[in-house]
């Protein structure tokens, strides 16, 4: 499966669970529903991922990831807050 097809289900869950929960709900509630709504796409989802934070090549510390998409080595985190940062926005390369 190519990235932009992986892209498209992961979007498409994304509005499908924003419409059915809305607004004003804790992380772990759409994180659930994201897991759920994946999975029904077929795609291959693990929760709360570590992923090993480096700095010059030293491992400092450990970052949980809601979401790891390993199909196309995506990673889509679950995020509640009403306002999207640019600096939130970030290409996951090769990190599942």
């Amino acid at each position: 499966m190519n990235v932009n097809t992986v892209t498209d289900r992961i979007i498409g869950a994304a509005i499908e669970v924003h419409r059915g929960l809305g607004p004003g709900l804790l992380e772990s509630a759409y994180e659930a529903c994201m897991v759920h709504e994946l999975a029904e796409r077929r795609l291959m989802v693990e929760r709360q991922k570590a992923l090993p934070v480096k700095y010059k090549g030293v491992s400092i510390d450990e970052r949980r990831s809601a979401l790891c998409e390993r199909c196309a080595g995506l990673n889509a985190e679950v995020s509640a807050g009403s306002v999207v940062n640019p600096l939130d926005i970030r290409s996951g390369h090769d990190i599942c």
